[in-house]
């Protein structure tokens, strides 16, 4: 391979890496939510029972 496949190769294979190990870090390092805006309803259906 040519010294410019390789640069490519090496630039893509960072960059990759990089935003890969970038997006875990903000998934571990942002604090949970608590209260979440949509909550999951039941919802009564024609023929069906309302659940409890």
């Amino acid at each position: 391979m040519t010294a410019g496949g390789w640069i490519i190769l090496i630039m893509s294979i960072g960059t990759v890496s990089i935003l890969f190990f970038w997006c875990i870090f903000k998934v571990l390092s942002t604090p949970k939510e608590t209260k979440h805006d949509c909550e999951f309803k039941k919802t009564r259906e024609k023929g069906r029972k309302e659940y409890p």
